[in-house]
C-alpha cells in the first residue's frame, strides 16, 4: 500500500472558503446515489456561520446545502455536488481504483489530503486527474507501508504511530526543536492538547512494550 499526503487547489467550495477566511472544513464521507446524485458530509468551523451560510448559497459546486447537526460549536452539513463540482470530484476515480481517503481537511487556502492508494499507479492516476482538470497539486509525502509501518507495532495505535513520525520528521525532537507543538499538532490537523497526548501515549506504549516487556533482562 502507497500513503500520500498531498495539498489541492480544489474548486469544490473554494468559492465559499474564500469568503470565509477561518474555516476548516473536515471531511466526513462521500455518497452517490443509483441517480448519479452525489454529495458528501463535513463537518465546519467557523467563527461566523452566517457568513458561511451566505456563501455557501452562491457556491457554483454545491446546491441545497443542508445543516444536519451541531456539537460544540461544529458543524455538519450535507452539501450535494452540481455538474460543476460533479466535474472536479475525484471520489468515483478514487473507488474505482480502491483508494481511500484517510484524512481530508480545507481550509481558505486549499484542501489537505492524507490517502491510502493500493499502489503507485492508483497514485499517478490521480494525480494526472487534478493536472487534466486545471487542479493545482502539490505532494508533500508518497511513501509505502512495509511490516515496521504497521500501525500496531510496538502496541502504538494508528494515531500514536503517525504522531511519532510526524515528531521526529518535522524536527520537534532535535535538540534545540525545529517545530513547536503547535505547529506538529498543524501537520497533523489535530489541536496542540490533543497532540501533546498522542504523542506521551505513544512514547508510554514504546516504553511498556521495549523495556517493561523484557522479563530476561538481566538486573544483577
Amino acid at each position: 500500500m502507497i500513503l500520500a499526503e498531498y495539498t489541492v487547489d480544489h474548486p469544490i467550495l473554494r468559492w465559499t472558503r474564500t469568503r470565509v477566511p477561518d474555516i476548516e472544513l473536515t471531511w466526513v464521507k462521500t455518497h452517490t446515489a443509483p441517480d448519479d446524485r452525489r454529495q458528501f458530509l463535513a463537518w465546519v468551523n467557523c467563527d461566523d456561520f452566517e457568513a458561511f451560510e451566505t456563501a455557501v448559497h452562491d457556491d457554483p459546486t454545491v446546491t441545497r446545502v443542508e445543516l444536519l447537526s451541531e456539537l460544540e460549536g461544529s458543524r455538519m452539513y450535507r452539501f450535494p455536488l452540481t455538474e460543476e463540482g460533479k466535474e472536479a470530484d475525484v471520489m468515483p476515480l478514487l473507488m474505482e481504483i480502491g483508494g481511500v481517503h484517510e484524512h481530508l481537511l480545507a481550509t481558505s487556502d486549499h484542501w489537505r489530503n492524507r490517502t491510502r492508494f493500493p499502489d503507485r499507479d492508483g497514485f499517478n492516476r490521480v494525480y494526472q486527474f487534478f493536472r487534466s482538470h486545471g487542479i493545482d497539486v502539490t505532494l508533500q509525502r508518497l511513501w509505502e507501508e512495509t511490516g515496521l509501518n504497521n500501525a500496531k507495532y510496538h502496541g502504538l495505535t494508528d494515531a500514536q504511530y503517525e504522531t511519532l513520525v510526524a515528531a521526529m520528521e518535522s524536527g520537534y525532537l532535535d535538540i534545540p526543536r525545529e517545530c513547536s507543538l503547535a505547529e506538529l499538532g498543524d501537520r497533523l490537523g489535530v489541536s496542540e492538547s490533543a497532540t501533546s497526548e498522542r504523542f506521551r501515549r505513544a512514547v508510554k506504549a514504546l516504553i511498556r512494550e521495549t523495556l517493561d516487556g523484557d522479563q530476561s533482562r538481566s538486573h544483577t
